[in-house]
């Protein structure tokens, strides 16, 4: 709907592509008008790409504050961390790299 925004809940699963660890990463709420341009904008070419923040991600999601700081210091990549990106009511997967 236009001008109308929409809260998404999220449930992000994060694989740890060296390891094949998997983790479940539950955000807050995103809000925005449109919900499901922003989801594939920040998963696939926005801050959320980059390995930095997927190790943040999966830090947090493991409660690992070690390891979340260790993230910051790693600097910039891609390639470590491959995610799916699903409602969490639903299920539907919006975006997946898996």
């Amino acid at each position: 709907m236009q001008g109308v925004e929409q809260a998404r809940l999220l449930t992000i699963i994060i694989l740890e592509v060296e390891t094949g660890q998997r983790v479940l990463y539950m955000p807050e709420e995103i809000q925005s008008e449109d919900v499901d341009d922003l989801i594939l904008y920040l998963w696939e070419e926005g801050n959320f790409s980059c390995d930095c923040n997927r190790g943040l991600f999966f830090a947090q999601a493991l409660g690992d504050m070690e390891r979340e700081e260790q993230a910051w210091e790693g600097g910039c990549s891609e390639g470590k961390y491959r995610v799916e990106v699903r409602e969490r009511d639903t299920a539907r997967v919006i975006y997946t790299e898996l």
